[in-house]
């Protein structure tokens, strides 16, 4: 049962990476700053946050005007590093302007004597979500085990950006995979219903 749940999963990133692909190449720009606008609005945002983020790459929602934004504020902004191919992410300071290198997947990251931080709130890019607050990733399950360990460290707030067209009704879930408090996208939030 699990293989076939990975076999869809498997077809519905094939699926999602293309519609992605679409809708960042005529809208990503405008959809990106609505986003951002949607997102101040949508949290309490305590003073000097930390929020680990994420550098964009490829057709993901393009977080630097939000990143920008929230540092702006005072809030402190840190970057996902990968460290073994089975272990969590770590989290390093980054503000616009940084030397970035070149991680393992092609992502760029903060260099290696910048401070080691862990958020208050993860902000993650997605293939696709469901209303449920689920998330599909690139089914690696680095943001997955990231989100475990920081949630046993301390109450940290997930929030998956993404393009409304990116929902899908339903998907598998398995057992690992981390469940997000809300979804923003261009059209607004949506708020996790009920575990399943």
């Amino acid at each position: 049962m699990t293989e076939d749940k990975r076999q869809i999963k498997r077809q519905l990133r094939l699926e999602m990476r293309s519609k992605r692909r679409q809708i960042h190449s005529k809208h990503g720009t405008e959809y990106a700053q609505a986003i951002r606008t949607n997102f101040i609005q949508a949290l309490n945002i305590m003073p000097q946050t930390i929020f680990g983020a994420y550098y964009p790459i490829g057709a993901e929602v393009n977080c630097r005007p939000l990143m920008d934004t929230l540092h702006a504020m005072g809030h402190t902004i840190a970057l996902p590093i990968v460290v073994e191919k089975e272990e969590p992410l770590i989290y390093r300071m980054y503000k616009s302007g940084d030397q970035l290198e070149k991680g393992p997947f092609g992502t760029p990251e903060p260099v290696d004597f910048m401070p080691e931080l862990v958020p208050d709130v993860m902000i993650l890019p997605v293939m696709g979500f469901s209303a449920k607050g689920y998330r599909l990733g690139y089914g690696t399950g680095f943001f997955d085990r990231t989100v475990k360990k920081f949630r046993m460290e301390k109450p940290i707030k997930v929030i998956a950006v993404a393009y409304s067209g990116q929902e899908i009704e339903d998907f598998p879930v398995e057992q690992h995979d981390a469940r997000c408090d809300m979804v923003i996208t261009e059209l607004g939030v949506t708020k996790a219903r009920r575990r399943r």
